[in-house]
């Protein structure tokens, strides 16, 4: 029995004859750990089985792009600030139009026009030919693209009325402010009528291409959700 053995008066592993306990073997040391790289899924759209028919887009085009999901969140966001910029404008417009159905007797304030009167005058003048080109512009292209519309589509079309409403907002703006200003600018009661006419349509056309953003937003999640991050879409 060795030294250890008898302290602990019972014989222990590893005793070799008197010499103690043997030592207990080292582990080799170890390596790096393997890096797991997960098998990778085969796509979709490169399966033959499962590929599409081509649509009229370039196939190089990339719906699940990052830009593509920011373009859609950036736009919605931009139209909320429109609907919300419009209704305290849709407000001071039914204001206007209580005074001028009240008006007995319309008294038109001498021409020629002060200065700024005729550069407010030219301003939303200048603003009203921009709306009509911009929704021209939205309604040309939803027109070509009415059918099988992709996503690329989607987003110009939202882009579009984006631009539409955001011009059509400036230009109602800019019409209510002047009447806002100048209440006896005009020769007489039916044109101040004419001009509020047209305060109204503009403004009408802002909230409705706001709604065609929404649309196409909607459209888009429906048709390629799948392909992008969804809570963008919320």
């Amino acid at each position: 029995m060795c030294k250890t053995c008898s302290r602990h008066r019972k014989f222990l592993s590893g005793c070799l004859d008197g010499r103690g306990p043997a030592p207990e073997p080292q582990s080799p040391p170890l390596g790096p750990r393997p890096v797991y790289v997960p098998p990778q899924r085969p796509s979709i759209a490169s399966d033959p089985r499962r590929s599409r028919p081509p649509s009229r887009t370039s196939t190089t085009s990339s719906v699940d792009s990052t830009a593509t999901v920011n373009s859609a969140h950036s736009l919605t966001s931009l139209a909320r600030r429109i609907s919300r910029e419009l209704y305290p404008n849709e407000a001071q417009l039914a204001s206007l139009e209580t005074w001028a159905e009240n008006i007995d007797v319309y008294i038109p304030r001498g021409r020629p026009w002060a200065p700024e009167v005729v550069a407010q005058y030219e301003e939303y003048k200048r603003l009203g030919e921009i709306c009509k080109k911009d929704g021209k512009a939205f309604f040309s292209q939803w027109r070509r693209t009415e059918k099988n519309t992709t996503v690329e589509e989607h987003l110009e079309r939202a882009e579009l009325a984006l631009r539409a409403a955001e011009s059509a907002y400036k230009a109602g703006k800019a019409r209510l402010d002047f009447l806002l200003t100048y209440q006896n600018a005009y020769s007489d009661k039916k044109s101040v009528d004419t001009h509020i006419k047209e305060i109204r349509t503009e403004l009408k056309k802002a909230r409705d291409r706001v709604h065609d953003v929404r649309i196409n937003h909607e459209n888009l999640f429906i048709a390629h959700g799948r392909k992008a991050n969804p809570d963008v879409f919320r």
